[in-house]
């Protein structure tokens, strides 16, 4: 079955608690399955069935403390680390087939990136699933692909592919910019988009091909 023949490990995600820290990872299959790993223990703590989808490649933990999972089916779900429950929260934005990549922002609030129309959405519990791209990031583009976010100035930044570029969205003002386009990154391809803090500096980096 797929899980011989697509080993195959995805989003993860470390998750710190008073007392423990897991790791939290999904192994393709169909279903795929959300695993949790106790490192202290190394016992695995979560094995959870991910129904009507077979991967994921965005795992992020809210600053409440819950555990969102993406899904190559559009769908976001839900779990409290220390429970044995996952919850379906439905499809993101309709149309949307893939959201490859989650981020935390602030309030238990998270973001994630989808494809085919490359946009980004919002979620938060009490407010559910929102678009904030107003369309697609990029005309004529279809992934949004990789998200970073900056608590210290509020903006979420976004990587879009094939035919690269970098944008970003200033969350307070409604306003979104290009920072930098295949041109000036002077390559195809790119595999990662994060933020470092670097003393009071926020730097993007990327880890080009």
């Amino acid at each position: 079955g797929t899980q011989i023949h697509s080993v195959t490990l995805q989003g993860s995600a470390f998750v710190e608690s008073k007392e423990r820290s897991y790791v939290y990872t999904v192994a393709r299959g169909r279903p795929a399955h959300l695993v949790g790993v106790d490192l202290k223990t190394n016992i695995t703590v979560v094995n959870l069935p991910l129904e009507y989808t077979d991967g994921s490649w965005g795992i992020t933990e809210s600053t409440d403390g819950i555990l969102y999972v993406s899904t190559a089916q559009g769908v976001i779900f839900k779990h409290m680390p220390g429970s044995n429950e996952i919850e379906n929260l439905g499809v993101a934005l309709k149309g949307e087939k893939v959201i490859w990549d989650v981020v935390a922002g602030r309030n238990g609030e998270i973001y994630g990136a989808t494809y085919p129309g490359c946009k980004v959405f919002r979620y938060h519990p009490k407010d559910g699933f929102k678009e904030i791209s107003d369309g697609p990031v990029m005309e004529g583009q279809q992934y949004a692909r990789y998200l970073a976010y900056d608590h210290l100035h509020h903006k979420l930044y976004v990587g879009v592919r094939i035919g690269i570029s970098v944008h970003e969205f200033d969350l307070n003002t409604g306003k979104k910019r290009m920072l930098f386009s295949e041109e000036d990154l002077k390559s195809t391809s790119f595999h990662n988009l994060k933020l470092i803090p670097s003393s009071s500096l926020w730097r993007i980096y990327q880890r080009l091909q």
